[in-house]
């Protein structure tokens, strides 16, 4: 049994700000409609990965200085550095 019934999350990603209406829940997904608020544009998504890569996508697409991001990273040359030194 699903859940309906909507739901508003408020989420900042690299500096964008969206915000997330869950309209329905289904079998561990979601779906509803994301507003990238910056620029004032909804768009519907039917899946968690399809919310994922329309954000992924609104980031990549902003151009932000280097130090604007607060995004985490895996710096994976600092933790291959550290395994070799153990």
């Amino acid at each position: 049994m699903g859940y309906s019934g909507e739901g508003k999350h408020t989420c900042s990603v690299g500096g964008s700000t969206f915000l997330i209406r869950i309209h329905f829940k289904q079998n561990t997904n979601w779906q509803g409609t994301v507003q990238w608020v910056e620029i004032n544009q909804t768009i519907p998504f039917r899946s968690l990965l399809e919310l994922t890569l329309l954000m992924n996508e609104a980031v990549e697409n902003t151009n932000y200085e280097e130090d604007e991001r607060a995004y985490r990273s895996w710096h994976l040359e600092q933790l291959e550095e550290k395994a070799a030194s153990k």
